[in-house]
């Protein structure tokens, strides 16, 4: 706690409330020996030396407008919607009238608007400061934690967690060569062998999209893609029957994503199905599941066309684009048993 927070006023800002919340109540359990006055829905804190601190949502950042401050202390900025006018437009004049200081703290992710602030602090003569610390300068993390972390996380992943690097590497996902180098030893489609373990995976299509199923050999690392299929414009009742005499086939795990017309399907199949509920957090795990499996060469398949299209030009939040493909990849990926140095991931 620094001498401007104790005594001067003080904001802390969140990207969002929930985040906010969480912070700001670790922050008055800290404080709580010094609090003389606490309001908990402005979130505002006086203390016994005479200092102020508010806590603010950045989801609607004009709500600070008018204020003056000593310290602005944004957490997790990059997250912040265009944070360079949240800045300059809204942040920095409430620090004019005392001469006041902004700490913009956050974990890098591309080149974007946090990248742009922070190149600002690497030029000397801005007045600007910037500062990298990685994981590995905090004393309270085993050394040993992070190289398993490390294990378990895509390359442009860790180097952003943990090296606190702005890591980029365009704006698609996947990288050619690890698309390229998972044909080197693939089998191809391979009739069904007994005795082995397959996990079949589906992302199934709405309106305009295909149905993809996906079905991998887990038996042995690198695991193999044997059959793969994408079916277009073919009524559901088709699908139900080619994704229960495809789990027939393959006998295993059989994954099916259940938001919208997969619930009905996984009801109506004569074979058993675990779903799969796609939300922002569990489709990013799954993406980097199966970027992690072609980063370290544990995945092995021959592409269609259409598959070798999609994770080409794969990205994040580009909606416009075709993933059924990928998204049945990275389902499959998402539940397979990944050995780590501390167990089973």
């Amino acid at each position: 706690m620094t001498k401007e927070m104790i005594t001067q006023p003080t904001a802390y800002c969140a990207p969002t409330h929930k985040m906010l919340t969480q912070v700001w109540r670790e922050l008055c359990e800290r404080l709580d020996p010094i609090i003389v006055r606490r309001q908990e829905q402005a979130h505002r804190i006086e203390l016994m030396s005479g200092g102020v601190i508010e806590g603010w949502s950045l989801d609607d950042p004009n709500a600070l407008r008018g204020r003056r401050y000593k310290r602005v202390i944004v957490d997790e900025a990059r997250l912040v919607s265009d944070l360079e006018h949240t800045y300059f437009a809204v942040i920095r004049p409430t620090l004019a009238r005392l001469r006041g200081d902004c700490y913009l703290i956050s974990t890098p992710a591309g080149l974007d608007g946090f990248h742009a602030l922070f190149q600002r602090g690497m030029n000397k003569e801005s007045g600007w400061s910037a500062f990298r610390f990685p994981t590995h300068a905090n004393p309270y993390i085993a050394a040993a934690e992070l190289d398993d972390i490390k294990s378990m996380l895509p390359a442009t992943v860790y180097a952003a967690e943990i090296l606190a690097e702005f890591a980029d590497t365009g704006l698609t996902v996947f990288r050619q060569d690890d698309i390229s180098a998972a044909e080197d030893g693939a089998i191809g489609e391979t009739a069904p062998i007994t005795g082995r373990r397959y996990l079949t995976s589906v992302d199934v299509g709405r309106r305009q999209d295909a149905t993809v199923i996906a079905t991998v050999d887990t038996t042995a690392d690198p695991f193999q893609l044997v059959a793969f299929d994408r079916l277009e414009r073919i009524p559901y009742p088709v699908i139900q029957a080619r994704i229960a005499e495809r789990a027939r086939a393959y006998p295993g795990r059989l994954i099916i994503e259940s938001n919208g017309v997969g619930d009905p399907l996984i009801e109506n199949l004569d074979v058993y199905a675990e779903p799969f509920v796609t939300t922002a957090k569990s489709k990013v795990q799954a993406i980097q599941s199966l970027q992690l499996l072609l980063e370290q060469r544990r995945y092995k398949a021959r592409w269609s066309d259409q598959a070798r299209r999609e994770l080409m030009t794969y990205q994040w939040d580009d909606r416009s684009l075709t993933q059924d493909c990928v998204m049945a990849l990275a389902i499959g990926a998402a539940h397979m048993r990944i050995p780590t140095s501390a167990g089973i991931w």
